[in-house]
């Protein structure tokens, strides 16, 4: 019989998003599961369904019992009474070993602010293989250190010919790391349930397409939980219409939100009863009337669409040029109107 056959048949429910988290509850306690192929994480309200769950699992696999999690899939994990502590430092000190970087000095920022990358084609090509590999160590770093996500993302677009000044990129991140080993994420014990989002674009920063770049992250009260850098994939003809594009992304990532809420709520019985779930999704494409560029978001069930036309009237925008040189005490006073605050 295989995990999740097994968790079924005594009393877990499946996740309906996450298919790898497993439930358990009545109406005073609760058990969470998560499955990782051959590691799990539990934790429940209730000792005794921690002990139950321990000894059904050793007495139908091969399995041993960790004790409190503190290390998992390369992440160290610290908790005390006041909240966890996520963070990478074994993993940036093993990887600056195994690319003979640790003697190197240490930079203040992983990335020029000044200087941007490009092709550079006249450049002789550097190994591919090794910056391939610098890449893919520095893109799993990211899972708890949203400070490094735009440069290794801007990084990873040279991977098919990379140059020297790509591969001098790379290794400033390296730099910064060796000086800022030990950041992570901080998840407070008492913190709020609520969703907060924020989204932003550089419009036409990418100076290879002259594509923008969506931003944006996902707060659960104080607790970071989601973060995204990603070229779009349309070249935007005005900052608003990059901006739909960054908010339609930020939206669909209230998705991962909603199962991190999930989590917390599931802690407390009372609460998770009361609660009335908000659930966010948006797409952005163009009419079929006009080809203006329309951002659809449903929101609790409502429906809202919204265009460049209806935010510039509530915006009360009168230049004809679009809204990048508008001062942005204007902007804000807008948004205000707009009941953004």
């Amino acid at each position: 019989m295989d995990c999740i056959k097994l968790l079924e048949k005594h009393g877990y429910k499946r996740g309906t998003i996450d298919k790898t988290l497993f439930i358990k509850r009545d109406k005073k306690d609760i058990m969470l599961v998560q499955v990782y192929v051959d590691d799990i994480i539990f934790r429940s309200t209730k000792k005794s369904w921690c002990d139950e769950f321990e000894a059904l699992m050793k007495s139908i696999f091969q399995m041993s019992s960790m004790g409190e999690l503190t290390f998992f899939l390369g992440l160290q994990v610290k908790q005390n009474k006041v909240g966890i502590f996520i963070s990478h430092d074994k993993y940036v000190a093993e990887t600056l070993k195994k690319f003979d970087l640790v003697n190197v000095k240490t930079a203040l920022t992983p990335m020029e602010t000044k200087v941007a990358l490009t092709k550079d084609e006249e450049v002789v090509d550097v190994d591919v293989h090794l910056y391939r590999s610098m890449i893919g160590y520095l893109m799993y770093l990211t899972a708890s250190r949203p400070d490094i996500m735009y440069a290794v993302c801007v990084c990873s677009r040279f991977q098919v010919t990379p140059k020297t000044s790509h591969l001098n990129a790379v290794k400033r991140i390296f730099k910064y790391l060796k000086g800022k080993p030990n950041f992570g994420l901080w998840y407070p014990r008492e913190s709020s349930f609520d969703l907060e989002a924020f989204s932003d674009s550089d419009y036409g920063g990418s100076n290879l397409d002259m594509k923008s770049t969506t931003c944006g992250c996902q707060f659960l009260g104080q607790r970071l939980i989601s973060w995204q850098f990603k070229k779009q994939t349309v070249v935007a003809t005005s900052t608003t219409e990059a901006e739909y594009a960054a908010a339609a992304n930020c939206c669909g990532q209230f998705k991962i939100a909603w199962i991190l809420q999930m989590y917390a709520l599931t802690t407390n019985p009372t609460i998770y009863d009361s609660y009335q779930p908000f659930l966010a999704t948006a797409t952005a494409k163009h009419s079929s009337t006009d080809g203006t560029l329309e951002l659809h978001a449903t929101i609790d069930t409502i429906v809202y669409t919204i265009t460049k036309a209806s935010i510039r009237n509530k915006l009360q925008l009168a230049n004809a040029s679009g809204i990048t040189m508008l001062p942005n005490n204007e902007i804000f006073e807008g948004m205000g109107n707009m009941g953004i605050h």
